[in-house]
């Protein structure tokens, strides 16, 4: 009896059953349908997880990517992903600045390169900046309120050379 026990007790640890003396491998758990038709949902507690910053790292321990919030004060801050070069320095951010979504391609060196933005939910004006190696802008083109396109070309002194339309 004590030996049929103990086999009951290690056959329920290793996730397996016994069927008629025979060992089988435990049914898997089935979804659970969803109110909704046509859509499973995994029968497990805790599939939510909330924390402000999630950070993924490489085999050498660097942080390639971070899936966050920004500092601010008391409950400000914005959302961002960034992703990072494999010296740490990085990449790409996209994010929610005072709620206008902004993305930021940045070089190695950790000059901004190209910057995409949208200002502000519900307006009409979308810009792109590219940047030459130095980091200054150089080119600007852009959608105005209204509907109204603008195209800049900027010197390395970061003086306006040319515009359209005057």
């Amino acid at each position: 009896m004590a030996k049929k026990k103990a086999k009951a007790r290690a056959s329920t640890t290793t996730g397996k059953s016994t069927i008629k003396g025979k060992t089988a491998a435990a049914a898997p758990k089935r979804a659970e349908p969803s109110k909704r038709a046509g859509i499973e949902r995994a029968n497990t507690p805790g599939h939510i997880v909330e924390a402000r910053e999630f950070r993924i790292t490489d085999d050498a321990g660097v942080v390639r990517a971070v899936l966050g919030m920004t500092a601010g004060r008391g409950r400000a801050g914005s959302p961002h992903l960034s992703l990072m070069h494999e010296d740490g320095s990085e990449a790409f951010e996209v994010m929610l600045a005072r709620d206008e979504p902004v993305m930021r391609l940045t070089d190695s060196g950790g000059r901004t390169r190209v910057f995409l933005a949208i200002a502000g939910i519900g307006s009409d004006e979308a810009r792109i900046a590219l940047s030459d190696g130095q980091g200054r802008p150089r080119l600007f083109i852009g959608v105005g309120s209204g509907g109204k396109p603008t195209l800049a070309v900027y010197d390395a002194a970061k003086k306006k050379v040319w515009e359209t339309p005057e």
